[in-house]
């Protein structure tokens, strides 16, 4: 089996992180806003990198430097599902958790890793009038 160099979008606290470890995965980077999720990720993976900042303020520059190149590269995205969620009933179309997957877009298109894995949550097909999945599908 080839193993392939992970980063891990929205990591949380690494659950994506875990399975593709589990699978015989590096995680190379995990990138999360959240400093709880931070210090749980580091501690659950010590020899990865992590960026604990916004992802709008991250360059695909700074994500390569964590890449070896010698081997395939994963992108997990689980952007947070809140805002499409139907537990959620305060749904908004402005909320700025939307855009995230864009953020990750951004990262694809620059820097085109091997495989792009995503969570669906049902709704990011469908919010509203439309939800960001098909769009990010299609672009990358």
């Amino acid at each position: 089996m080839t193993t392939a160099e992970v980063v891990d979008f929205f990591s949380g606290c690494g659950g994506a992180s875990a399975g593709f470890e589990a699978a015989g995965h590096e995680i190379r980077l995990g990138v999360d806003l959240d400093a709880h999720a931070a210090a749980t990720f580091r501690m659950n993976f010590p020899a990865s990198a992590f960026l604990e900042r916004d992802v709008a303020t991250v360059s695909a520059d700074e994500i390569a430097t964590h890449l070896t190149g010698d081997r395939p590269v994963i992108f997990a995205g689980c952007a947070p599902c809140q805002p499409f969620s139907k537990q959620n009933r305060h749904r908004d179309d402005d909320d700025p958790r939307r855009s995230l997957l864009r953020q990750l877009e951004r990262f694809v298109l620059v820097l085109e890793p091997d495989f792009v894995v995503i969570e669906n949550v049902p709704g990011l097909q469908k919010i509203g009038s439309t939800g960001p999945l098909p769009e990010f599908i299609q672009t990358i």
